[in-house]
């Protein structure tokens, strides 16, 4: 059997931004809240997300991952 895929609530949403508050300099936390936002929250908390990854980045390569996922949030699916 194949399971579903659903888009996730704002709840769900929420939960995600419950971990971003608690692990807010882990790209890899940031980076997935990022695109979850992107397709299904809202661009103002994908973009603050970002900006969060931006300042936090321990390195100038995570820092440009940020900055290119900010260049093209538009074309996430």
């Amino acid at each position: 059997m194949v399971a579903q895929r659903h888009a996730p609530t704002r709840a769900n949403l929420e939960v995600m931004m419950q971990s971003v508050v608690h692990f807010s300099k882990s790209a890899g936390v940031l980076y997935p809240a990022v695109v979850l936002y992107a397709k299904y929250g809202g661009s103002e908390e994908a973009d603050t997300l970002i900006n969060l990854g931006i300042r936090s980045a321990p390195d100038i390569g995570t820092k440009e991952r940020f900055e290119s996922l900010r260049a093209n949030l538009s074309e996430i699916p």
